[in-house]
């Protein structure tokens, strides 16, 4: 009996899987597709700001996350972001071009727009709820014609907003964006999101700390 090992007997080794690297390779697609609809997303169709101050309470606190809309029509009440040059601001659109807006001595509001003869009442109480005094700024005027490529806006936080009151009638083009209904809804998501921009260390020049003071 022979009990030599046949040495040509060679165990054939199992062949290297590739579904670790088609998965490695389909995730690393979908990273790259995601990154660059948010580069597209936050270059041309919106901007992402942080919310820092407290001149939009009780609407919006510092830490919130929300999304700018930079093609959305500017109308009253709207959230928007302006440019102030060396920061960013959020505030309330109270009046639009061709309006008229004047603050009695009482706090109040009161707005004559485009093509009306009288002043009326503002309802704020929407956003701002009951009781909120309007005050004017000293040595500022108290009311303000806007021409028709201008806009007024203010914070919710009347006692605690540095806005058009003190600096007069915005110019339209200073607006970056508008802040939809839903942002405002889905602050926490937003807000995940912005983590994992940071976090990846892309589009760190977009994404802006907006200050509400």
């Amino acid at each position: 009996m022979n009990n030599e090992l046949d040495d040509s007997i060679q165990i054939k080794q199992p062949k290297e899987s590739k579904v670790g690297s088609i998965i490695v390779s389909v995730l690393a697609s979908v990273m790259i597709f995601l990154m660059a609809v948010v580069i597209i997303l936050n270059t041309f169709v919106f901007i992402m700001v942080e919310v820092q101050g407290e001149s939009m309470q009780p609407t919006l606190y510092t830490g919130d996350c929300l999304v700018a809309n930079k093609n959305s029509k500017l109308d009253y009440s709207d959230i928007i972001v302006v440019d102030a040059g060396d920061k960013l601001l959020i505030k309330r659109v109270i009046a639009l071009g061709g309006d008229t807006i004047m603050l009695d001595l009482e706090g109040n509001v009161l707005l004559k727009k485009q093509g009306q003869k009288d002043f009326v009442l503002l309802d704020e109480t929407s956003y701002l709820g009951d009781g909120v005094i309007t005050t004017v700024p000293p040595n500022s005027e108290n009311c303000w014609e806007l021409k028709a490529n201008q806009v007024f806006y203010m914070g919710d936080n009347r006692g605690n907003s540095a806005d058009c009151r003190d600096t007069g009638p915005c110019d339209v083009s200073k607006v970056i964006g508008v802040v939809p209904a839903w942002a405002l809804k889905k602050r926490e998501s937003i807000k995940k999101v912005n983590k994992f921009v940071k976090k990846i260390n892309l589009l760190k020049a977009n994404v802006k700390g907006c200050f509400t003071k």
